[in-house]
């Protein structure tokens, strides 16, 4: 059996700005992510075991994959079938991103590949009053979310119960809670998909 030793991995896979318009500059200069220090990066992929952004070894630039393929038992413990599950994520928002939502498991319209994906977030850095939009606020009804998305004037986010946050903060954001993140905040996303299904994110339009 190979001897297990630490592994470090290249901090290369990040988001381009076309996908995460959002995107602040502390990644690139705080955490070294990127050539360029004032890249806006929206999404660095800090663990990823699938195709999108796939992690790989500092140094020899082989897949975190085939490294947990040789050895799956001492890299993953009992139970190496759930190589995929885990993606670890560091964001960094300069405008507010859009409202979410996230549905169980066992939702009865999800197809046979598709499962909810539940996650966390930890804050690790804030601009002065950075907040974040997490549940309804008390005694929002169903018309009342309805008659804000008809509107489409961006009202639905006042529905919402902002939260100002500070460093160390840490959210965990269950299945059909509705969040999102507002700006000047850097966290890092723990989130988690059944292996071999598509994790469903809902955004409300």
């Amino acid at each position: 059996m190979p001897t297990l030793h630490p592994l470090l991995l290249r901090g290369d896979a990040v988001t381009s700005p076309q996908r995460t318009p959002w995107g602040g500059t502390r990644l690139a200069k705080h955490f070294d992510k990127g050539a360029d220090p004032n890249a806006r990066i929206g999404e660095s992929w800090e663990l990823s075991l699938g195709d999108e952004l796939p992690s790989t070894v500092r140094g020899s630039n082989e897949r975190l994959t085939r490294v947990i393929a040789a050895n799956p038992k001492g890299w993953l413990g009992r139970d190496p079938g759930r190589s995929q599950s885990l993606l670890v994520k560091m964001l960094d928002a300069d405008a507010p991103l859009s409202v979410q939502i996230h549905p169980h498991n066992d939702d009865p319209t999800l197809a046979s590949n598709e499962s909810g994906k539940p996650e966390s977030w930890y804050v690790i850095a804030t601009e002065p009053k950075a907040w974040i939009a997490f549940g309804w606020n008390a005694g929002v009804t169903r018309a009342d979310v309805e008659h804000a998305l008809g509107r489409g004037d961006g009202s639905l986010a006042k529905l919402l119960q902002r939260v100002y946050v500070e460093v160390g903060d840490t959210f965990i954001v269950d299945a059909g809670t509705p969040h999102a993140i507002g700006p000047g905040v850097t966290l890092i996303e723990p989130q988690y998909v059944a292996d071999a299904k598509r994790g469903l994110t809902y955004r409300y339009w």
